[in-house]
């Protein structure tokens, strides 16, 4: 999956693979993260929003399956 750098205080990574819906979230800390059932839409609201961290805490926790997996 390919991770593209982001402008974040908490989030330094994030992939996603849309025919998987896959979404790969790496933090500052190192950890890795995977979200799926993410679709499209939701990995584009993530990279558009002026808070990464507060988009994967309001939004994505909860709503989608998740695991840490580093």
């Amino acid at each position: 999956m390919d991770m593209k750098p982001v402008d974040s205080s908490n989030v330094s990574e994030i992939g996603h693979d849309p025919e998987t819906e896959t979404l790969h979230i790496r933090f500052k800390d190192g950890s890795l993260h995977e979200y799926t059932g993410v679709p499209a839409e939701a990995h584009e609201e993530l990279m558009a929003s002026d808070s990464k961290g507060k988009y994967v805490h309001e939004i994505l926790k909860g709503r989608f399956d998740h695991s840490r997996l580093e």
